[in-house]
């Protein structure tokens, strides 16, 4: 980030934190409590009153009236965005040009123009923009990331001959079940505002296309960190999931010298059903996710050798919520890019809609 000012790196972040419902109460607040270099500032809700409640428990500072008036504040270095998804974006575009870095839950937007309007503002105001992918920081995901560049492993496993990515969901809460401070107004989420989708996006797949993309653009953002940006998608299938929203599909991209799978779908279960593979020459390994809110375990790990028979690397205990935390203010102080940026994101967009033109929804008649 050319002419970007670092932070004195004795200098705690400033966090502000919009949006306080059961994600922000249970996973990002206590993060950034913990984080290092990292003060939680001021908060800011449609229910003042909720987050007035917030701050008491957490002992925080300050409560603004609005999301604009913690995003004027001088009193704020860094903004966490958790709010529902079609605010995501015009909301880090205010934050940047005020001057604030800015963590927001994923996506960041539906459309590649959206999308691209933030990394240009981000750009030009020399902010931070980071997308919360937290799988990416989880410390399994990591040690792959580290294999697949490493030479040795490489001529032990020999080339990727096959992938695949899956996603079916479960139950995610993990130990979580907790109490936590609710708004008194039950707002209908479909009155919370337009959301703006791609032009390719059939009307009627609306709402498949916003819950589908919001639950599994952490398994395509994982594809492309692993395995980089897919030529094609070759082909699709595509089931609607109940009432029309979550879908079931199965999807085959072209990497050239070998395919990826991508299956998403829904099942009631009580733990968590994702994972991936990938296959070599000589080998494969697998990783698979715990409950999404599951603290302080990682990814399993499973690499099966040729030469070495089969290995479950012990990773030690860490959550990747706080990883991502701390690399997010680890980031503002040293003026670095993150993991998940504003511009590497628009790959996850044109993913997306790779993913959703090659599906078919109905079978053609015999």
């Amino acid at each position: 980030m050319n002419g970007r000012k670092t932070l004195d790196s004795k200098k705690e972040v400033r966090l502000g934190i919009i949006g306080l419902g059961y994600m922000a109460q249970g996973v990002h607040i206590p993060c950034f409590a913990k984080a290092e270099n990292c003060q939680i500032a001021g908060l800011a809700d449609k229910d003042t009153d909720l987050a007035k409640r917030v701050a008491a428990k957490w002992q925080i500072p300050k409560v603004f009236q609005s999301a604009e008036e913690l995003l004027c504040s001088d009193q704020i270095d860094a903004v966490v965005i958790l709010v529902p998804p079609q605010f995501n974006a015009p909301l880090a575009i205010q934050a940047v040009e005020h001057g604030k870095d800015v963590l927001c839950e994923k996506p960041l937007a539906f459309t590649a123009q959206a999308n691209q309007a933030v990394a240009t503002a981000a750009d030009q105001a020399k902010r931070i923009v980071m997308v919360a992918y937290q799988k990416r920081y989880d410390a399994a995901v990591q040690y792959i990331k580290k294999l697949l560049a490493d030479k040795q492993w490489q001529a032990e496993l020999g080339r990727i001959t096959y992938a695949r990515f899956h996603n079916f969901c479960g139950s995610f809460r993990g130990d979580l079940e907790q109490p936590y401070e609710k708004s008194a107004a039950q707002v209908e989420y479909e009155s919370l505002g337009a959301i703006d989708l791609p032009d390719w996006v059939s009307t009627e797949d609306h709402g498949m296309f916003f819950c589908s993309y919001t639950n599994f653009s952490h398994d395509m953002n994982l594809m492309r960190y692993l395995l980089g940006d897919p030529g094609r998608a070759v082909a699709g299938f595509r089931r609607p999931g109940p009432n029309n929203w979550v879908t079931f599909s199965t999807t085959l991209f072209d990497y050239g010298p070998f395919c990826s799978i991508l299956e998403t779908g829904l099942v009631e279960y009580g733990d968590f059903d994702e994972w991936f593979q990938i296959y070599f020459e000589r080998g494969w390994i697998e990783v698979r996710f715990n409950r999404v809110l599951l603290r302080d375990v990682p990814a399993k790990v499973t690499i099966m050798t040729k030469q070495r028979g089969t290995m479950v690397p012990h990773l030690g205990y860490s959550w990747n919520f706080q990883r991502q935390a701390e690399g997010f203010i680890q980031s503002i102080s040293a003026g670095r890019q993150p993991l998940t940026d504003a511009q590497e994101t628009l790959g996850d967009t044109a993913l997306a809609k790779m993913w959703y033109l090659a599906a078919k929804t109905e079978f053609e008649e015999a």
